[in-house]
């Protein structure tokens, strides 16, 4: 295990030599099956100047603790698979070069409903396995919606009818009026006819 005792380094002294055993009778964290082998412990904290990790949990093997990794949320998530390459190189000699791609969610396992035994789920390395989920509804905004209906289709624009003229009447300042006077002699006559309607009679 090369300079294993370099890494692992925990709050109790006895945890510290956990790591460095051969094989134990605790089940991998993220596969949960027995395995053969060394226990690999998750780096939690990493000092870089020291070169020493504090190091949790236990796993069957490197690809199972990036996958463990992939379903955490921790601010460290982003940067551990980095510490797990560095890792690996210096305590177990596997080359930088090499790929180790994580290790599939335990939900493929029949133990879990899936469809892998764990030779297969472990066997997997040079797989790549897909977890198909039902598919979801995406809410699109209406406005988002009608410019995307309006960019692949032409529309017609509406024609707008014509209003009909306006029949207003016309104002005094606008229309021009002819009066017609009558002469004197009309307008005598008519006067009296209107005072003879009142029984009055005018002598002429």
């Amino acid at each position: 295990m090369g300079d294993a005792h370099l890494w692992q380094i925990l709050q109790h002294p006895r945890q510290a030599d956990f790591y460095s055993q051969t094989s134990c009778d605790i089940w991998c964290h993220h596969c949960c099956h027995p395995f053969e082998g060394p226990p690999i412990g998750m780096p939690i904290v990493y000092n870089e100047r020291k070169e020493k990790m504090v190091l949790r949990g236990v796993y069957c093997s490197i690809r199972c603790c990036l996958g463990a990794n992939q379903e955490t949320s921790d601010t460290r998530s982003l940067v551990r698979p980095m510490w797990l390459r560095h890792m690996a190189k210096k305590v177990y000699g596997i080359p930088l070069k090499r790929r180790i791609p994580p290790a599939p969610p335990r939900r493929c396992l029949k133990a879990f409903g899936g469809c892998l035994t764990i030779e297969q789920f472990r066997g997997s390395e040079d797989q790549d396995i897909v977890m198909q989920t039902p598919p979801l509804l995406q809410m699109i905004p209406e406005e988002e919606s009608i410019l995307e209906r309006l960019k692949h289709h032409q529309v017609t624009p509406a024609i707008k009818k014509k209003a009909p003229p306006s029949r207003k009447k016309p104002g005094l300042a606008s229309s021009s009026y002819t009066i017609k006077r009558n002469d004197a002699a009309t307008e005598t006559k008519l006067r009296h006819a209107r005072l003879a309607k009142l029984g009055i009679n005018v002598a002429e």
